[in-house]
């Protein structure tokens, strides 16, 4: 099952076509990764703009959790799109938290 948030503010925005194409990838990522790596069956993804610079995007699964390993894709994408401002952590009650921040400006 897959539960998605969207504030109303992203619905809106507006912003070159590749960096949504980028924001697609990286969503898709986060859902893959967390059935793929975390054997999860419920993810829940919320997209929210705390200020016009900044876009916020959450994973929250009911998977296995972060392993350890080498870095794959996943990373390296997010770290093209986020920088170093991107996490990955085990949920409190298990599966995967990821959060996302990407800047607009």
């Amino acid at each position: 099952a897959l539960d998605l948030k969207i504030n109303d503010v992203v619905e809106k925005l507006n912003v070159e076509p590749q960096l949504v194409n980028d924001i697609g990838q990286a969503v898709n990522e986060l859902i893959s990764n967390s059935i793929r790596h975390g054997f999860s069956s419920k993810i829940s993804i919320s997209m929210f703009m705390p200020t016009e610079e900044k876009l916020i995007i959450t994973s929250l699964d009911d998977g296995i959790g972060p392993r350890t390993g080498s870095p794959g894709l996943g990373s390296f994408l997010f770290d093209s799109l986020c920088g170093s401002n991107w996490s990955l952590s085990a949920a409190i009650g298990g599966g995967s938290l990821s959060r996302l921040e990407i800047g607009l400006a």
